[in-house]
């Protein structure tokens, strides 16, 4: 609800009490507050998100990843993006049509053609 009426930080700040009790975040919570805030220009905060994400449990779904894709896109950061995309290919979510477009878009944004190829052809040799 705060996302919904754009309480940002009361999101936030209730999110982080979550962290630090015994109630832990759902998948659902981490995709609804990260989507929330990428959508809201919080790119900064979804990568700290994403970051802590990784610390925690439970493992992070590609509707996360590409909402976090699309905040680091947005805040132009090669560095995380490439990043993002070796924690993508650990947690063996290269696969996912989402979590690939997003790569897509991203290293397209970043003008990276060569990355931008390689994911083709190994969506080629995929599928």
């Amino acid at each position: 609800a705060f996302i919904r009426n754009g309480q940002l930080d009361d999101a936030l700040s209730t999110f982080y009490e979550m962290l630090q009790t015994s109630t832990r975040p759902n998948l659902r919570t981490w995709s609804l507050l990260i989507s929330g805030l990428s959508r809201n220009g919080m790119h900064p905060e979804v990568m700290n998100l994403c970051c802590k994400m990784q610390e925690v449990e439970p493992a992070p779904s590609p509707t996360i990843f590409s909402a976090a894709l699309l905040a680091v896109k947005s805040a132009a950061s090669v560095q995380y993006g490439k990043a993002m995309h070796a924690c993508i290919v650990k947690k063996g979510l290269l696969l996912s049509k989402s979590v690939v477009q997003s790569l897509l878009n991203m290293y397209g944004s970043f003008n990276d053609r060569g990355t931008v190829e390689s994911l083709l052809r190994f969506l080629a040799a995929a599928q």
